[in-house]
């Protein structure tokens, strides 16, 4: 969401807006992702979660949000990539570690409690580099001289690939949606339809979704642009 939709907004203009950013995408996962939970297990397990999965993901995207923040103001295509898929990479690991341990039903879940508080104290140290880097952007500390301005951000201004991306789901998902019609019409409507329905659509709902952002993105990006051109004439 933040790589499509936020990262080229001017008001992205400090490393700490990639915590903030990504962070208020994270937690809106998360709360989906609870109440899911909390409707199919019960009260019981949404409080447990609130002093366990909540902090997790609050405190890892703080890692994750720094990195994306930092690739923002990056000097080059190649060293931004590299910040964002070290901040990938790190989310996953800690949320896969974190499945692991509280999924083990043995000892292992124990060592819930210190994976909690150790990427809480990297999620401070985040919170509190980003603020730094974000006070430097502004005059606000000594600047080292090497140290970009908030306009000095690269914006790579090449977006096809989001259509051909977003063209290539929206395709399957039709291609898949037609088989189905075919292969139920052929095999007769039986008493059955109504799941196999429900699960055609929850298979093609994810594409389905990201084809869609994908194209409005794109769109979106080329008004941007187009904008920009007719100012500078």
């Amino acid at each position: 969401m933040v790589l499509l939709f936020v990262w080229g907004n001017p008001n992205f203009n400090e490393e700490n807006d990639g915590v903030v950013y990504v962070g208020a995408s994270a937690i809106g996962f998360a709360v989906l992702e609870n109440i899911a939970y909390v409707v199919q297990n019960g009260i019981g397990t949404g409080v447990l979660r609130a002093f366990t999965s909540v902090p997790l993901h609050v405190f890892t995207v703080v890692v994750l949000g720094l990195y994306v923040g930092r690739a923002h103001f990056s000097s080059s295509v190649a060293v931004r990539n590299r910040l964002v898929l070290t901040g990938f990479l790190f989310a996953w690991a800690v949320h896969g570690a974190y499945d692991t341990f509280a999924l083990s039903k043995s000892a292992l879940a124990a060592l819930l409690l210190p994976l909690l508080a150790g990427i809480a104290a990297f999620g401070i140290l985040a919170m509190r580099k980003g603020r730094r880097l974000s006070l430097l952007r502004w005059g606000t500390g000594p600047v080292p001289a090497n140290f970009p301005s908030p306009h000095q951000v690269h914006h790579p201004g090449d977006h096809r690939w989001m259509s051909v991306v977003a063209r290539i789901l929206l395709g399957i998902c039709a291609a898949f949606w037609g088989l189905f019609v075919v292969g139920v019409t052929r095999q007769g409507f039986t008493e059955d339809v109504g799941t196999a329905v429900l699960g055609a659509a929850l298979m093609s709902f994810l594409p389905l979704t990201l084809g869609i952002l994908l194209e409005i993105s794109y769109h979106r990006h080329r008004r941007h642009a187009a904008t920009a051109a007719a100012g500078t004439v």
